[in-house]
C-alpha cells in the first residue's frame, strides 16, 4: 500500500512539451481578436465533452550544484471526467489506478506484491492539461496569447515570463520568487473545422543562482468518454 501511495503522490506533481514553429496567420487574424475567437469556440466545444481519453508524457527535473536531485517521468493512458473521476494506466511500471467519487483502487501488475487491487482514500487529481483548463487560462492571459496555423489546426500559444502569474496554477519545487531566469510556454492545437482540441504541450524552466527546475508535458487528446470503467 505504501508503494502505491508513493507512486500516486509522485504522479500528483504535474505536466509539458517541445514546441514546433507553425506558420503565422496573415494580417489582423494573428492578433488578440483571432485568438479570442478560437479560444471561445474551442472552449465551447471542450465544455460540451463529458470526459476525455488522453495519452500523456511528462518529465520533471530538479538540478542542484551537486547534480540531479529529483527526476520523474510518467507516460500513461488516462481517462478523465473530473478531479475525482478518472483512471490511468502507466506505461513502464504497469501501475493502474481507478477513481470514482474520490474512492479509488490501484495495483502494479509487474510487482508480485502489489498485483491485487488495493483501496486508497481521498484520491484527487487536477488535470492541468485539460482543454477547458488550458483555454480558460489563455482567456485570462489573452494579451499574451498568439494564434497561428499549422495544417488543419489553429495553434494557440501562451508565453509568460512572470513566475508570480504561473504560480497561480502551477506548483514549484524551487521558490519562483528567487528565479534568475524563468519562462513558461504552453500550446494547444485546435481543429479548424470542429474546434476540438487535439494536443496540449506545456514547458517551464526556472533557474536561480543555485538550482534549475524543468517541467515538460505532452498530451494527445484522443476521444470523448462518458464514464469511467471499473475493473471487476
Amino acid at each position: 500500500m505504501r508503494k502505491g501511495m508513493k507512486r500516486w503522490l509522485a504522479l500528483g506533481f504535474a505536466v509539458m512539451g517541445i514546441f514546433s514553429m507553425p506558420a503565422s496567420i496573415h494580417g489582423e487574424e494573428s492578433g488578440v481578436g483571432k485568438a479570442l475567437e478560437v479560444v471561445e469556440k474551442a472552449l465551447k466545444k471542450a465544455n460540451s465533452l463529458k470526459g476525455i481519453q488522453i495519452y500523456m508524457d511528462q518529465f520533471r527535473e530538479l538540478i542542484t550544484p551537486i547534480g540531479t536531485q529529483a527526476e520523474s517521468k510518467f507516460v500513461m493512458n488516462m481517462g478523465y471526467i473530473d478531479s475525482k473521476n478518472y483512471y490511468y494506466k502507466e506505461v513502464g511500471t504497469s501501475q493502474e489506478l481507478y477513481s470514482k467519487n474520490g474512492q479509488c483502487i490501484n495495483r502494479f501488475q509487474k510487482d508480485p506484491g502489489y498485483q491485487t487491487w488495493h483501496k486508497l482514500e481521498g484520491c484527487f487529481y487536477e488535470l492541468n492539461e485539460h482543454p477547458k483548463v488550458v483555454l480558460n487560462r489563455m482567456k485570462t492571459y489573452l494579451g499574451q496569447v498568439t494564434a497561428t496555423e499549422e495544417g488543419n489546426n489553429y495553434v494557440l500559444q501562451l508565453k509568460l515570463s512572470d513566475p508570480g502569474q504561473v504560480k497561480r496554477f502551477q506548483s514549484f519545487r524551487v521558490d519562483p520568487g528567487s528565479a534568475e531566469k524563468f519562462f513558461y510556454d504552453e500550446k494547444i492545437w485546435v481543429d479548424k473545422n470542429t474546434y476540438e482540441a487535439k494536443k496540449v504541450e506545456r514547458l517551464f524552466q526556472l533557474t536561480d543562482f543555485k538550482l534549475f527546475e524543468k517541467l515538460n508535458v505532452k498530451v494527445d487528446i484522443q476521444r470523448e468518454i462518458t464514464e469511467i470503467p471499473w475493473p471487476e
